[in-house]
């Protein structure tokens, strides 16, 4: 499976992944990660749930704050 994650291309060898797969193969799993398919903020209730296809853009964001 081919994904465009923040603009780079990756392959997988998996046929279908979730967003939750993909973030524990990247082990990006921090409280404040924001994701978003193919331009839609997935909330991270549905994770588990929202199915990655072949050719889908991926952007992860890991929000942090300051002062």
């Amino acid at each position: 499976m081919r994904l465009v994650i923040n603009a780079r291309e990756e392959h997988f060898p998996h046929e279908s992944m979730t967003v939750h797969d993909l973030i524990e193969h990247r082990r990006c799993m921090t409280p404040f990660l924001l994701v978003k398919v193919n331009g839609q903020v997935i909330e991270r209730t549905r994770h588990a749930d929202c199915i990655l296809k072949d050719g889908d853009q991926v952007l992860l964001f890991n929000l942090v704050g300051g002062g």
